[in-house]
């Protein structure tokens, strides 16, 4: 599924730090944009052309959230508190990795594995091969911060 994707996103959390390396090197591979929650900053660091920051509460990343086809969640609840807005607008295929098993959220469309996010981020990482994907996200996570500086 994150193969075929034409705009995968990484949305990290706080509980996705023990996957930190690995998790900057799976976005690398499918070329994902990477927006971190406040507490998941620094995961994969600001400066990498991938990220496009901490939070989602500027409407220029919740932009960019809609318009992925595959939102690959990890070590983050997904809660309002991550977003202030009511409702996170996905339109694309949602798969969660999370430590929290009592966390039943209802997402629609969401594929979700319970476990510490460094295991199955390596098994993820293995998976994905050597290969490298490029569907110019660089370029769109750039003009995604550009346009947040602007205003």
């Amino acid at each position: 599924m994150l193969r075929q994707a034409e705009r995968p996103l990484i949305y990290a959390g706080g509980g996705a730090v023990n996957a930190a390396p690995t998790l900057t090197e799976i976005a690398e591979r499918l070329d994902a944009a990477v927006i971190t929650t406040t507490a998941g900053k620094g995961v994969v660091p600001d400066s990498h052309p991938l990220c496009i920051g901490g939070g989602i509460v500027r409407p220029q990343a919740r932009d960019f959230l809609g318009q992925a086809d595959v939102i690959l969640a990890i070590g983050t609840e997904m809660s309002e508190t991550d977003s202030f807005v009511e409702r996170l607008t996905l339109n694309g295929q949602l798969i969660r990795i999370e430590s929290i098993h009592g966390n039943e959220r209802s997402l629609p469309g969401c594929d979700r594995i319970v476990s510490d996010a460094g295991f199955p981020a390596r098994e993820l990482l293995s998976a994905l091969g050597t290969e490298t994907q490029n569907h110019n996200t660089v370029t769109g996570s750039l003009s995604c911060a550009a346009r947040w500086l602007m205003n």
